[in-house]
């Protein structure tokens, strides 16, 4: 059932045509939760396609066949955080305030920390996008770095931190 119409319509998001792809892209998300391990590995990496609708749908696709902290969401996106291409680099930071938890988390922080420095100005506001969902909730220690970057990012770095 699911599992062949998943196999098939997952061959089609890497045709030549941008066109089929994007309509490959849509038809897995409608397979929802379904769809499972193999279509969520497959939307990710439709994050790096050319095609910005094809990104798109996949993101919208995403959210219907995954869920915030889902690990295996989280580290196929983090996976693409150092993309070359410029466009994937920032749907997955925005990927990544849609499925990180809610209470944030600390290693996500240290991921996404980098991108905050990026030399696209584009990719620096998504990282601070990110950065400002995915840092830690409760407990200052954890949203430290965040705090950091972002204060970096607005032009006002924070004092270096007192030595103990």
């Amino acid at each position: 059932g699911n599992k062949i119409v998943g196999t098939a319509v997952r061959k089609h998001m890497q045709c030549w045509r941008s066109e089929v792809r994007r309509t490959a892209t849509k038809a897995i998300g409608q397979l929802g939760k379904r769809g499972g391990e193999p279509s969520i590995k497959a939307l990710c990496k439709c994050f790096e396609d050319t095609d910005a609708v094809v990104r798109t749908v996949a993101l919208e696709s995403l959210r219907r066949l995954s869920s915030r902290g889902d690990a295996l969401t989280l580290a196929e996106l983090c996976a693409r955080l150092g993309h070359p291409q410029t466009e994937t680099r920032v749907v997955v930071l925005q990927a990544l305030r849609r499925f990180c938890s809610k209470e944030g988390d600390a290693d996500l922080v240290l991921k996404v920390l980098p991108l905050a420095e990026d030399a696209v100005t584009e990719v620096r506001r998504a990282a601070a996008d990110a950065l400002a969902a995915v840092s830690p909730k409760q407990g200052a220690e954890g949203s430290k770095p965040a705090l950091r970057a972002l204060m970096v990012l607005l032009g006002d770095p924070l004092p270096p931190e007192p030595i103990e």
